[in-house]
């Protein structure tokens, strides 16, 4: 039971750090789009779907990480 729940706390954590390192790449690249700084609508644009793209990526990527987790650390491949 102990280790199950230091995985799930790993796990977690691991999660938590990338959704950190996404949010701050999206605040850098998509607030100047919000501020209106960046003057050019194709810098805008791109700007934007730069940040849509980074977040699909960070929820795709939390997805896979805990399918893997799940089924290959805690259950050790018990898959239905």
């Amino acid at each position: 039971m102990k280790k199950s729940f230091l995985s799930l706390v790993v796990l977690l954590t691991l999660v938590w750090a990338l959704f950190l390192i996404a949010t701050s790449f999206i605040a850098f690249v998509v607030l100047p789009v919000i501020e209106g700084s960046d003057r050019g609508v194709i810098s805008s644009v791109a700007r934007t779907v730069a940040g849509f793209v980074v977040f699909a990526g960070w929820v795709v990527g939390w997805q896979k990480l805990t399918e893997f987790w799940l089924y290959r650390i805690l259950l050790k491949g018990e898959r239905e």
